[in-house]
């Protein structure tokens, strides 16, 4: 792993990069992941290979809405970023948020996602599976 920004509380796995200014918090963050310049990751789990751009703020605020879908599981503040996603710079993501595995485009343009949202890829990558 390469730690230039702060780290707390967490589980950081082998080849991830925390950037200058990034601050990564009581989160679990998978291999070979990438959390850019002055983005925060707050109780997240991230799968490997998921990349948080540049400002991006992740499980963050107060509001703890369950998830929509999954309200029985997915309850206690924690969101969940699948393998292989793509954060775009400046993305707000709330607590007890789904991200699946290898959503980006789904992400562009957005400027927030909700407590309790989910969002799943159209359909599934095959590179996802190796």
């Amino acid at each position: 792993a390469h730690i230039s920004g702060t780290v707390e509380r967490s589980v950081i796995s082998p080849g991830v990069v925390v950037e200058d200014g990034a601050i990564v918090r009581d989160s679990i963050i998978g291999h070979d992941s990438v959390i850019h310049a002055g983005a925060i990751v707050d109780h997240t789990i991230l799968d490997k290979e998921v990349e948080v751009g540049v400002g991006a703020l992740v499980g963050t605020g107060s509001d703890n809405t369950p998830n929509h879908a999954r309200p029985d599981i997915m309850n206690s503040g924690i969101s969940i970023v699948g393998k292989r996603s793509v954060l775009p710079p400046g993305i707000t993501v709330g607590r007890n948020v789904v991200i699946g595995p290898g959503v980006k485009e789904q992400l562009y343009g957005l400027e927030a996602l909700e407590a309790g949202q989910t969002v799943l890829p159209d359909q599934m990558p095959l590179d996802l599976f190796v």
